[in-house]
């Protein structure tokens, strides 16, 4: 679920599995990496002494009003139209692709009543009644991207086009869903009443749905009233669940579906955002864990196996999704071209399915105070609270007071928690991730290491020493690799840097930090018959722990790592078969690591009964979800610790690679000084967030009114200079515009303008060199699509090829630079007459922006694509052009990363991180 997404795709989570979720790792051998424009200088330590967040507990509109008031410097959630009226001249306003709004579809049969949704057919017709349209042009007052599937305003959304173009023609018709559900349900053996107030039941009882509805979310509040009056439209008795994040985490994911009391859920993700976002496909694959549906390789939400329950048809649908789902665990393509083709039937497979039903993908403003300088917007993760503004923003005063919806919604651990949006904004404050995106074209770049690539084979034909070690995960123990064992990727990653980095406890990091991560992820995950295996983190970051297939020591700062990660993109692969030592930080929510004395405490907790890593986990056996700040869980944890300290303890797994590789990782009397600072650390400041970055958590205070937590400098921190430039180059949005006539001929132009707004500004220019795509899509095919590069005055003429068919077609045309990748279409249904037609009298101008306006007249775009270097003013042939191409190949490459490392994206928006969470990780 995390989807991602790598990202985290939830999600959290994210095609979790083997890909990284790097979302957008461009950097490859196959495309230049973009140079950095608007590039500011990274400050080695935060220049913020104190960050105070408080807590509204959801109450957005109060909020606003303090940050209106000049009571907080920013409120970091997107404002609603209505709030945004009420915010002084002078602020500063930012546009980012904030959060993907879909549904998620009950499709069993469930245990409570009659499931209509258990029927695809059924399913499938939600898609002329949630109403895109009202969603982006009311709900978000224009700042959004409809969208059908999980993609919209990345690279992606051009590579999947082929697989969306069948039903790019839906539009909001009750007849029509009317007449598909009438079909399906009465086969079925419901009844339905034809009268004033039309009336669906079965065995004589009414037909109920029932939406959880998220109350603490102004704009899916609101459309939760919208799709409840659609649904009675047709027939349905609806019933309303009110709810929050919170109760959802357990009413909703943490419950098997078959006995679930909700048939609609209305989700949100965030850090959807991705240059290349294979990861966020996951959504769309029970094998992900993120999906309240199973298949024959992945059960409903990582945990549940409910095919029984499920119709066959529906089953087969999400095992086909699930059969491309593993190419991309995997890697088993040999080239872009590949993977666009398995993408795109992975997308097919997931929008026929209907489990999950895309809305659109917002562009809600971000609001903050002149008097909070320095700001770093990031289209990846926060567009406020990221991990490169904890280091650049800054005021006259030193401390910054920020309001937040909530400090946490879900556990903290960073196993199986940190499923919430909230959570993992600020996790990037203590623990300091060990990738980051560039802000506006997503591209990852590792943070305090770096690593070459010996070898990269599709095939699978390099062969692993037999010097090589790997965990043993049934045995609890290292072994050497296997004779004759063959890898895909060959990387020696170098963490010099990060070893001359401290804990927030005073310990120095050590590789021993890094490989307990990958050793007790081995037991999570891979050992059902151990005592902390957990089943949800199994299916969301279980596949990227098993592309590692083992390594070498170099020497006291690298490891060779060899695995089944292949990727055209040298770079990309890289970056991702390294990042599988960081066998939680990628695939889950919290976004960086902690010492491995705290993971070993959190397990004796696990092990010993007392808590259980996952909300899921929780739910079936009724014990506490492990949470760092929890104050039971914190005295538990202090507790083991003190007694590992005593004992001196020193994981059983290191004695066995100390054995075989004749490398000391971590001796007795480093264990103890470790547990030792841990325990003072925890008794000095009362929680279990020890992490390595620029800011402590020094005060945590969930149950007071208001709730609040503290950031206090970490003096100590000094990892600004290992980071790369190109991180400090400034977003900007892309805006269009073109006049396009109702009616067009063969062979007619159509000028387009590329206009470019550095984010937090007003000031636009001509976007020269811009990479404009037009596409056309007829009979539910593309007919036809191109790539045009506009002039120094921002301007291109793109042209309609003289070969297409009289009818009626969907244009869009996408632009896209190389300094930014957001797409935002701009999109007209059009007539292409036999001849040539004057029709210039009625055109009708769309102008692209920060917002889009799904009625006509006026429609905002904000877009971005890889650098075009083979098109040109007079266009090319009906395909992408290479660059493009590879460009979106390189996408899925990095989509893939994500899923490997795991990118996170949030459930309902909960949380992503790098290497997409789905997974994710997602509920905001």
């Amino acid at each position: 679920m995390l989807l991602t997404s790598l990202s985290l795709i939830p999600m959290k989570r994210k095609l979790v599995g083997v890909l990284l979720i790097l979302p957008v790792l461009m950097l490859s051998s196959l495309v230049a990496v973009p140079a950095a424009r608007g590039q500011t200088s990274i400050p080695s330590t935060p220049s913020l002494n104190k960050i105070t967040l408080t807590d509204y507990g959801g109450n957005d509109q109060s909020g606003i009003a303090d940050l209106a008031a000049g009571k907080i410097q920013s409120y970091d959630y997107a404002v609603t139209p209505s709030e945004a009226s009420t915010i002084p001249s002078g602020y500063n306003d930012y546009k980012t692709p904030a959060s993907w709004y879909g549904l998620e579809i009950n499709p069993t049969d469930t245990t409570g009543g009659f499931n209509p949704f258990q029927f695809q057919q059924v399913r499938f017709a939600l898609n002329y009644l949630v109403g895109r349209s009202y969603f982006v042009g009311t709900l978000l007052g224009g700042n959004g991207i409809p969208t059908y599937s999980v993609f919209g305003g990345e690279p992606d959304e051009l590579v999947t086009a082929a697989a969306t173009a069948p039903d790019s023609n839906i539009t909001d018709s009750i007849p029509i869903a009317n007449a598909t559900i009438y079909k399906a349900l009465i086969a079925e053996g419901a009844t339905y009443t034809s009268t004033s107030t039309p009336r669906w039941s079965h065995d004589g009882k009414p037909i109920i749905v029932s939406i959880f509805d998220r109350t603490d979310d102004p704009v899916r509040h609101a459309y939760d009233g919208y799709l409840q009056a659609q649904l009675q439209a047709v027939g349905f008795e609806v019933n309303l669940i009110p709810g929050t994040l919170a109760t959802a985490s357990i009413a909703v994911y943490g419950t098997d579906p078959v006995n679930a009391t909700w048939e609609i859920y209305p989700a949100s993700y965030g850090f959807t955002y991705g240059y290349y976002d294979e990861g966020f496909a996951e959504l769309y694959a029970p094998i992900a864990g993120a999906l309240p549906a199973s298949s024959n390789e992945g059960p409903a939400f990582g945990a549940f196996n409910d095919t029984s329950s499920e119709q066959p048809g529906t089953v087969a649908l999400l095992n086909t999704a699930d059969t491309y789902a593993l190419d991309f665990f995997n890697t088993n393509f040999s080239s872009i071209q590949q993977r666009d083709s398995d993408l795109s039937s992975l997308v097919s497979a997931g929008v026929k399915a209907a489990v999950v039903i895309g809305l659109a993908q917002s562009l809600e403003p971000y609001v903050s105070a002149p008097s909070l300088q320095g700001v770093t917007t990031n289209f990846v993760n926060d567009p406020l609270l990221n991990a490169l503004s904890f280091l650049t923003m800054n005021t006259a005063s030193g401390t910054a007071d920020i309001g937040v919806r909530h400090i946490a919604q879900t556990s903290l651990n960073p196993v199986g928690g940190y499923t919430d949006t909230y959570s993992v904004v600020w996790s990037e404050a203590t623990q300091f991730p060990p990738v980051f995106y560039q802000p506006s074209t997503g591209y990852p770049y590792p943070v305090g290491w770096s690593f070459s690539v010996q070898g990269l084979s599709a095939a699978g034909e390099i062969p692993i020493p037999s010097s090589a070690v790997v965990l043993n995960a049934t045995q609890d123990k290292f072994v050497n690799v296997t004779a004759g064992a063959m890898a895909k990727s060959d990387v020696i990653a170098n963490f010099a840097p990060m070893l001359k980095m401290s804990w927030q406890d005073g310990q120095p990091l050590t590789l021993a930090d890094i490989l307990y991560q990958y050793i007790l992820a081995g037991e999570v995950t891979q050992n059902t018959n151990s005592s902390v295996f957990d089943g949800y983190s199994s299916a969301v970051f279980g596949p990227s722990w098993n592309t590692l297939l083992g390594f070498r020591v170099i020497n006291s700062t690298s490891l060779e790592v060899y695995s089944t990660f292949y990727y055209p993109d040298k770079y990309f692969a890289g970056l991702n078969a390294a990042g599988a030592l960081f066998a939680y930080t990628p695939t889950t929510g919290a976004q960086g690591m902690f010492p491995w004395q705290i993971y070993a405490g959190m397990a004796n907790l696990v092990s010993a009964g007392k808590d259980v890593w996952s909300a899921s986990a929780s739910t079936t056996t009724n014990l506490p979800w492990l949470s760092l700040v929890n104050p039971t869980d914190v005295s538990n944890l202090k507790a083991a610790l003190s007694s590992y300290a005593s004992s001196s303890y020193v994981p059983p797994e290191f004695a066995s690679l100390q054995k075989l590789t004749g490398t000391s990782f971590v001796s007795s009397s480093q264990a103890a000084a470790g547990y030792n600072a841990a325990v003072s650390f925890i008794g000095q400041y009362g929680t279990g967030i020890i992490g390595d970055g620029p800011y402590i958590l020094t005060d945590y205070s969930p149950s007071t009114s208001p709730a609040f937590a503290v950031l206090t400098k970490n003096p100590n921190f000094t990892w600004g200079n290992t980071m790369a430039p190109q991180l400090g180059a400034a977003p900007v949005l892309l805006s269009q515009e073109a006049q396009i006539p109702p009616v067009l001929s063969p062979g007619q132009s159509i000028t387009v303008t590329a206009l470019q707004t550095p984010e937090g500004t007003t000031t636009t220019t001509p976007a020269s060199g811009a990479t404009v795509t037009l596409q056309l899509i007829g009979n539910g095919v593309v007919a036809y699509q191109a790539n045009f590069t506009t002039n120094l005055a921002g301007q291109v003429s793109v042209k309609i090829p003289s070969t297409l068919a009289p009818g009626s077609y969907i244009l869009s045309i996408y632009t896209g630079t190389e300094g930014s990748t957001l797409f935002s279409p701009l999109t007209e249904t059009i007539q292409l007459s036999a001849a040539t037609s004057t029709t210039s009298s009625t055109s009708t101008t769309l102008s692209t922006s920060a917002s889009t306006s799904p009625s006509g007249g006026t429609t905002t775009t904000t877009t971005s694509t890889q650098p075009t270097t083979t098109t040109s003013s007079s266009g090319s042939s009906t395909s992408l052009s290479p660059t493009v191409l590879g460009g979106v190949a390189l996408v899925s490459i990095v989509v893939m990363a994500m899923l490997v490392l795991g990118v996170n994206r949030r459930r309902g928006n909960m949380a992503r991180s790098y290497p997409r969470p789905i997974s994710k990780q997602a509920n905001n």
